[in-house]
């Protein structure tokens, strides 16, 4: 059979849905003829090629004969038979072949393939009895996802099993005979790298996506992806070495989980064009598309250069849910571009088409192409939230960067202080601090802190009385950059939602080395209470933001986790006193040195930010004591202790220690993490065994009260950094 089909020739392609249609536009445009075969009537590829049989996979008659009017025959997705691959191979050249087709339809053949290679894969066992689900499970542990072997894409066939889910009741709810357990894989990041191979061996990789799903769907695709370059060379290293093994001639789609540690897991592979590939058509030299036309038909590889940076969002049934979405709303935005697949019924869930936007950033093309399907549907704005790492210089400068441009565009971005993560917006921006109350569902009348980028900005927005000059001085060079927030008279210059009608502002600067360079880029001051819903548990670490706040906002910042834990102490200066009105990590003790000290621990009206009574609080109920022995769990109940001297009581299924030393300081950093973690582990109440009320011990104890404040009648909320 020959190697190379020139234009003129006929490629036949097995299935006729969108990634056909996509390919017939690249093929035809490069001179081919396109004949598809599908059993759909009028399907989208259908509707582009040159020709269309339609029969069943399995008519062999309607597969010889297609076989034999092409010259030349590929597929468009995996779950085609393999004996009707086998048929088309007796007497045309399949790319790519079947053999690889056969691999990638069944996960456990796919998993088997790569681990015999060496290749990274998650711990997995083949199921086939509910006794094998047993000691699968006793081998890989819980949480584990259990997956068909075959058909399965879009999240089908997949189930995950907890700890203490059933696996009896699971197995009896399957309905596939073979199936494959995996390890869940704690990831940062999904990425995919497309691989092209022709039949001379040339290979050429396209530049990795980040690829961020929703329901088991892909929602978003991000070029460049926002990784280390190290790991993006990995990525492309691993997904040629996939390509090689397998002998292929064709495209190659290779998904990968991306570890804490910078190590990549191979997920999944697919021998076709992908749906994380089709920003290629407006983004990159060559597109997917006719990549995979080159390499089937022996042609050279086009280069794959990334013009710009590109995003891709996918337009499902859901948004036809309110009738025909707005179109000219939604391409009124410079460098979008829609691609919409000519299916007759939108049906939710169901790839109805895409846009791709390109843009001078990653944010810009991601605002561009999330906040154009917005348009679509006429919804409010929904952000997909970008989180970009510090942990190289690189990331900082990229990082600062996006916060900025995105500050000054009026959004709210969440960034890291050394207390908690903040959700900050231009404090001289009333439009722009309104997106923070709205992004945490924050009411209105609880005042905001106003972070400055230096001491020498607190006289541009806060009133220094004379008779208070020297204390201000003499804090502000004691505790700033730090976790101490002043409460003056405030300037013309701060508008009235940052402060709630409040005659007052609380201000403070951050110690934080990354929030530090952002606020002094950006050139102004920052409202910013934590980046957290109304009333939860304060976030200190980004994955807490993530869990917050994602689809609120467009970027949350990863400075690491908060080194104190807990926010800032507050304190009004009057006349030569301080009035401690939120305890934090400054303690009386330590503003004594400096002068008079009131502790307001029950405020009758709200002075400042964080004096509502009730908030930092975890979903389930909290409970504080100081001994354990007197606490009875009731039958069937689960029950959580955060503990501080003690042992965890049997009756009790899960704990967490603040402190292994009882350090204070400690049990600080700990205390926020600690509440996320049983809220997060199904009980019916987390207990809290009290810690001593000295030093910072005052100021856990008093987010643990509000914590445990009963939700009727809370005002709930006061949580800024």
């Amino acid at each position: 059979m020959k190697s190379v089909y020139l234009p003129g020739a006929t490629i036949g392609v097995m299935g006729g849905g969108q990634l056909g249609r996509m390919f017939a536009v690249a093929a035809r445009t490069m001179g081919y003829r396109v004949h598809i075969f599908t059993p759909e009537e009028n399907g989208p590829a259908s509707q582009l090629a040159d020709a269309t049989t339609t029969a069943d996979y399995a008519d062999e008659t309607a597969v010889r004969q297609f076989a034999e009017a092409v010259d030349v025959i590929t597929f468009e997705f995996e779950n085609i038979p393999i004996e009707t691959i086998k048929w088309c191979e007796e007497t045309r050249t399949v790319r790519p072949a079947g053999s690889i087709l056969h691999i990638a339809q069944n996960r456990l053949r796919e998993k088997n393939f790569l681990a015999g290679a060496g290749l990274p894969v998650a711990p997995f066992k083949a199921v086939r009895s509910a006794r094998e689900l047993e000691a699968a499970l006793e081998q890989i542990g819980r949480p584990a996802i259990l997956k068909t072997a075959a058909f399965g894409y879009d999240g089908r066939g997949q189930q995950t099993i907890k700890a203490e889910d059933d696996f009896e009741k699971i197995w009896q709810a399957s309905s596939a005979d073979e199936l494959v357990l995996e390890q869940v894989v704690n990831f940062e990041k999904e990425i995919s790298v497309i691989v092209a191979r022709g039949a001379d061996g040339e290979m050429m990789t396209f530049p990795a996506c980040e690829n961020i799903h929703r329901n088991h769907i892909l929602d978003l695709t991000v070029v460049p992806a926002r990784i280390d370059p190290t790991v993006e060379t990995e990525a492309a290293r691993l997904a040629s070495a996939i390509a090689e093994k397998l002998g292929l001639v064709g495209l190659l789609a290779v998904e990968m989980f991306l570890q804490s540690d910078g190590k990549l897991i191979v997920n999944e592979l697919a021998p076709r064009p992908h749906n994380s590939g089709h920003w290629t058509i407006e983004g990159c030299s060559t597109s997917q598309f006719e990549q995979h036309v080159r390499a089937v038909c022996g042609l050279p590889l086009g280069v794959t250069d990334l013009l710009k940076p590109s995003a891709m969002v996918n337009l499902l049934g859901d948004l036809w849910s309110g009738g025909e979405p707005d179109w000219r709303a939604a391409l009124r935005t410079s460098g979008v571009h829609l691609h919409l697949y000519g299916k007759a019924e939108p049906r939710a869930g169901r790839k109805m088409g895409h846009l791709t936007a390109t843009g001078g950033s990653v944010a810009s093309a991601i605002e561009r192409a999330a906040g154009s399907r917005d348009l679509l549907a006429g919804t409010a704005p929904h952000y997909t939230t970008e989180l970009i790492q510090t942990r190289t210089l690189a990331e900082r400068e990229w990082a600062t960067s996006e916060a900025v441009a995105l500050l000054r565009r009026g959004e709210a971005v969440a960034l890291p202080t050394e207390t908690v993560y903040g959700l900050a917006a231009d404090a001289r921006n009333a439009v722009a601090v309104a997106k923070i109350f709205e992004a945490k569902e924050r009411p209105r009348f609880d005042p905001l802190i106003v972070h400055l980028p230096h001491q020498d900005w607190l006289e541009q927005y806060a009133i220094v009385g004379d008779d208070d000059r020297e204390l201000v001085t003499r804090l502000c060079a004691a505790f700033w950059p730090g976790p101490l927030t002043l409460v003056l008279p405030r300037t013309a210059r701060v508008p009235d939602i940052v402060t709630s009608g409040l005659e007052t502002v609380a201000v403070r600067v951050s110690a934080h080395p990354v929030f530090s360079e952002i606020i002094a880029a950006f050139g102004g001051p920052l409202a910013a209470p934590s980046a957290n819903r109304f009333g939860r548990i304060s976030p200190t670490t980004a994955y807490h933001v993530v869990e917050e706040l994602d689809g609120r906002i467009p970027l949350i910042v990863d400075g690491g986790p908060a080194t104190h834990g807990l926010e800032s102490s507050i304190v009004a200066v009057e006349k030569g006193v301080m009035r401690m009105l939120r305890r934090g990590m400054i303690t009386p003790e330590q503003l004594a040195k400096f002068g008079p000290v009131e502790v307001v621990d029950a405020p009758t009206n709200i002075e400042s930010p964080g004096q509502l009574e009730s908030h930092y609080a975890p979903r389930v109920s909290l409970q504080i004591t100081k001994d354990l022995a007197q606490i009875t769990v009731p039958e069937g109940k689960r029950y959580g202790v955060i503990l501080w001297t003690s042992s965890r009581p049997e009756s009790f299924v899960e704990s967490r220690r603040l402190s292994d030393t009882c350090d204070l300081r400690e049990a600080a950093v700990n205390l926020f993490g600690c509440l996320r973690e049983l809220d997060r582990a199904g009980l019916d109440l987390i207990v809290a065994e009290a810690v001593p009320e000295t030093g910072l011990g005052a100021a856990i104890m008093d987010r643990l009260r509000r914590a445990a404040t009963p939700a009727a009648g809370r005002g709930r909320l006061g949580e800024n950094p």
